[in-house]
């Protein structure tokens, strides 16, 4: 028989709520709510308990969390290249495969790194402030950009 059967209900103070309740064994909460609300409170912020989650989430996770970031990633590399083959060379008109066309800063001319671009949103925002050019078109570019600064040619 447990210590606390035939006892009677004693008064105790919640630490979450601060009520009062009656409880025949000795608690600090007087609902499950107020454990959880004073568990939420310490446990996301501790990073300790996070790394532990992340750790225990991969564990049991880690192949559907791998598979969504994949999906991710070919959704991001996929929308990329149908946007470089939609609008091709900006000077040449080259669209015949989209490896050798750049996402190119329209006003310094230096290339995105579009390649590493975690979210849809951010590729399709990064793609709206870019110009697409060609590879050669590019390094034409790049030449008469650098020629035009430094004064001479090479």
């Amino acid at each position: 028989m447990p210590p606390w059967k035939g006892t009677e209900a004693r008064r105790f103070m919640c630490v979450s709520c601060a009520s009062e309740f009656w409880a025949k064994r000795p608690a600090k909460f007087c609902s499950e709510s107020c454990r959880a609300r004073e568990r939420s409170k310490t446990r996301p912020h501790d990073p300790k308990y996070r790394q532990l989650y992340d750790k225990r989430r991969r564990a049991h996770k880690g192949d559907l969390l791998r598979a969504q970031e994949r999906a991710r990633r070919d959704a991001v590399q996929e929308f990329l290249r149908a946007a470089k083959l939609e609008r091709g060379c900006m000077d040449c008109g080259y669209a015949a495969h989209h490896a050798a066309l750049e996402a190119v800063h329209s006003g310094t001319g230096k290339a995105l790194t579009l390649s590493t671009v975690k979210t849809l949103a951010k590729a399709q925002s990064g793609m709206e402030q870019a110009e697409v050019l060609c590879a050669n078109c590019h390094r034409i570019r790049s030449f008469d950009r650098l020629k035009t600064i430094e004064g001479s040619v090479r």
